[in-house]
């Protein structure tokens, strides 16, 4: 059974080169604009004839759809998601060869991405590797030995941003604020009353903030 033949993302840069709308390509081709499009979408696989008519509109040879560069980038494709299938991925299954070809064929931009950063992924893990050895560091302690980075972002990855302690003192101290006036005021005062902390404002910074537990300084 001869393999099907889908174009759509290649056919749609060629008529996007030559700028031509979807209807004036269709007659060009004499195709349907509904037609094309299903084509253009991969809805729909391009028959022999289709491609003849491809080639003579666009004055192209049938080659440069590189249909044996898609087989490659298939086989690259299986390579790379079987390398970080299991433990990398969460234990999740590889895709299928059927996935893969869909995503080549529907996406090809996203799986010439995928393989960067699948190469990066690959370089970074030699990286690391390197300085475990350097470190004298077994897998297993590498993997346990999470930067103190990694831990906080876990944290509050794994919990949706969300902590019901804080989010419930917030609210009470919502409550305690005044609402006919400045909030940033408010909170100075506040802070000052209850805590006895002075606040400070430096010109120029951002985002990094510092408080002195001796002094009882908070620097915005």
């Amino acid at each position: 059974m001869a393999e099907k033949l889908f174009l759509g993302p290649k056919l749609r840069k060629l008529r996007e080169a030559r700028g031509w709308t979807l209807e004036a390509c269709a007659e060009r081709l004499g195709l349907s604009p509904s037609y094309l499009s299903q084509i253009e979408t991969n809805q729909r696989p391009a028959t022999a004839r289709v491609l003849i008519a491809l080639t003579r509109a666009f004055h192209i040879d049938a080659s440069l759809f590189d249909l044996e560069g898609d087989a490659r980038l298939i086989a690259d494709l299986r390579e790379a998601t079987t390398d970080i299938a299991g433990p990398v991925s969460g234990g999740a299954e590889p895709p299928t060869a059927a996935e893969l070809k869909q995503a080549v064929a529907n996406t090809p931009r996203l799986a010439h991405q995928f393989l960067a950063l699948h190469q990066a992924f690959r370089q970074l893990d030699e990286r690391v590797k390197a300085l475990d050895d350097t470190l004298g560091r077994d897998e297993l302690g590498a993997r346990v030995a999470l930067l103190p980075y990694e831990e906080v972002r876990d944290f509050f990855h794994y919990r949706d941003n969300y902590v019901d302690s804080l989010d419930t003192a917030a609210e009470a101290l919502a409550a305690d604020i005044p609402q006919d006036g400045p909030i940033e005021r408010a909170l100075e005062t506040l802070l000052a009353d209850r805590h006895g902390v002075r606040t400070v404002y430096v010109a120029g910074q951002e985002a990094l903030r510092r408080y002195d537990p001796a002094g009882r300084i908070l620097t915005l």
